[in-house]
């Protein structure tokens, strides 16, 4: 996990007014966030404005507090482990969004941004202690970026990331959501059948499927201690709807329902609506806590229905 930080209270941290009871609060909520943040070699990477955190660690102050204060021995090994890096990456001009009415630079938000990884203020500006923050840039549908701003905030991060919110600041079209879904990192518990790539959809629905894809993709986050039923999966996906006997025993519907996952024939009834004409259609697996994308487009026939 790659965090970006947008403030470190940086008002904190000035040595002339320095408050080491806030100062030692402040790194013990970024502390906590990070511990939760370590990769297998239990290395955190954090990219900082400007060498920021580099900074931070080599003034004196903030030095000595580290090593007087009350912070846990893994906390402070954690400090010295954190691998700093700047978040302009390869040049890229990532600094045109803003936030808040007065419409502010925001350099680390929109770092995070490009990064699709979240920020961290541990900040008292206006519009830096909300969880979710509101980027904009002229001529572009809001971006969001989720922001840590005390060490709470799992269920919310984890929440966000599920979210639709997250995942429609990366797919504005078909391609994306193709490119996306062959990378299988927003949707893991969902696999998309073997001729998605194939895809052809219009551009005015994607919103709908994106919002579609990271619900049913959230269902299986959602009950953790429980065991998944249709009736818990409707508290989530709430117009979902499965195909009739009738449906289920004609070959030829039952036939437009089948899609190939790596070979394997799966038969996709589960339907959920797009807009009047257009459905997602699927397939659970409980137990597994995985689902198989069989169809989108327009609606399937049906004994009542004529496919277009």
């Amino acid at each position: 996990m790659i965090f970006c930080f947008n403030e470190l209270s940086l008002q904190n941290l000035d040595t002339n007014i320095i408050d080491n009871e806030i100062l030692e609060e402040t790194l013990l909520k970024f502390l906590l966030i990070l511990k939760n943040a370590v990769d297998e070699d239990g290395f955190p990477e954090v990219r900082t404005e400007n060498g920021m955190w580099g900074t931070v660690i080599n003034d004196r102050p903030i030095n000595e507090l580290i090593y007087n204060s009350t912070i846990d021995k893994d906390l402070k090994n954690l400090i010295f482990r954190i691998q700093d890096r700047s978040p302009y990456i390869d040049d890229k001009e990532i600094d045109t969004y803003f936030y808040g009415e007065d419409k502010r630079s925001a350099k680390g938000f929109s770092a995070s941004l490009y990064l699709d990884c979240p920020a961290i203020s541990l900040s008292s500006f206006t519009g830096e202690d909300k969880s979710i923050i509101l980027l904009t840039k002229e001529g572009e549908l809001p971006k969001f970026v989720f922001n840590f701003t005390n060490d709470r905030q799992f269920k919310e991060y984890l929440e966000f990331y599920l979210s639709s919110q997250h995942c429609l600041n990366y797919i504005a079209n078909v391609a994306d959501l193709k490119e996306q879904a062959s990378q299988g990192k927003f949707w893991e518990n969902l696999f998309f059948h073997d001729g998605f790539s194939k895809l052809e959809l219009d551009n005015n629905i994607i919103r709908n499927v994106v919002k579609k894809l990271c619900q049913l993709n959230s269902f299986f986050y959602s009950y953790p201690d429980e065991k998944l039923t249709f009736l818990k999966l409707r508290e989530i996906l709430n117009d979902v709807r499965d195909e009739s006997t009738t449906v289920k025993n004609n070959k030829q519907l039952r036939e437009e329902r089948m899609a190939q996952f790596d070979g394997k024939s799966i038969l996709c009834t589960y339907h959920t609506s797009l807009d009047s004409s257009n459905r997602l259609y699927f397939s659970v697996n409980y137990n597994e806590r995985i689902a198989y994308i069989g169809y989108i487009g327009k609606h399937l026939t049906t004994a009542k229905f004529k496919s277009n």
